[in-house]
């Protein structure tokens, strides 16, 4: 049976990985400091985790400081920094993001005794993360990455990744590129959905040919959660690969979205909390 997270525990995760596994001090290199700055991804994640937040700093004491970004913005100032007085003291990864961060030594192992409640998260999920018996991330969001549409324009309702090159759509794709979680994972269904591996040199070569095939119907390449709901609010973008969580609020807020779990199989997503290497220390 799959257990249901709830908010409360959610709480109780954020709380405890804050106070133990806070890997920097706020940019502020080995100096105490009584802020944590963390980086969530914009939009509806900022906004839902502002409760907890909330809730953190008044049973605290300290000061916490949301930053908003994505994973490849955030890889790229840490390994500026060489885990030296990182800009965040913690982070919401893609699984690919934290393998590469935790094979750079940018990542803090989780201390279990200090977060016990990460032994009650997936341990499928978990062990993806865990090296040399550490854990590096918590993984508390799951969802999938599919196919948003504008319902009231598209002349069809998109069923498979493949109808991405549909000639109906010409002008009027959206697709991020792999360097963003959303269009590595679009990738990677790409290659499933033409009876492909990841590891096959060939089926990648394959899956990237096809892509120099779509640029046809591409109207942009958007590098965030945001540039996406504006071209689907414009209505410049008629599809484009998103998560299925991003794609019912904006539903719930109005616009005529629906959301495609393609046939050939949409591609699972996972958020997790990361500490960065440096010590946190509380002035």
């Amino acid at each position: 049976m799959k257990r249901k997270i709830s908010a409360l525990f959610i709480l109780s995760l954020i709380s405890m990985l804050l106070l133990s596994a806070c890997g920097g001090s706020g940019g502020q290199g080995n100096k105490k400091s009584d802020t944590v700055v963390i980086g969530v991804y914009g939009g509806d994640w900022e906004k839902h985790i502002k409760p907890s937040i909330e809730g953190f700093e008044k049973d605290t004491g300290l000061k916490v400081k949301v930053v908003s970004g994505t994973d490849s913005e955030w890889l790229t100032k840490l390994k500026a920094s060489n885990g030296q007085n990182a800009p965040y003291d913690l982070l919401i990864l893609q699984p690919d993001s934290i393998q590469r961060a935790q094979s750079a030594g940018l990542l803090q192992p989780i201390d279990q005794k200090k977060v016990p409640n990460i032994k009650d998260l997936y341990h499928s999920v978990q062990k993806r993360f865990t090296v040399d018996g550490k854990q590096y991330a918590a993984g508390f969001s799951m969802g999938q990455l599919g196919i948003a549409y504008r319902k009231d324009l598209v002349p069809q309702e998109p069923k498979r990744w493949t109808d991405l090159w549909n000639s109906s759509y010409q002008g009027h794709v959206a697709v991020s590129s792999p360097t963003y979680s959303a269009g590595l994972q679009f990738f990677a269904g790409l290659i499933n959905a033409q009876g492909g591996l990841e590891s096959n040199k060939k089926d990648v070569d394959k899956a990237f040919n096809s892509l120099a095939d779509l640029k046809k119907n591409v109207t942009a390449y958007p590098d965030n959660p945001g540039s996406i709901q504006t071209l689907l609010e414009r209505g410049d973008a008629w599809v484009v690969p998103f998560w299925d969580g991003r794609a019912y609020s904006l539903e719930d807020a109005g616009l005529d979205v629906g959301f495609a779990y393609p046939e050939e199989g949409a591609v699972a997503a996972l958020a997790s909390w990361a500490g960065l290497l440096q010590q946190f220390k509380m002035g």
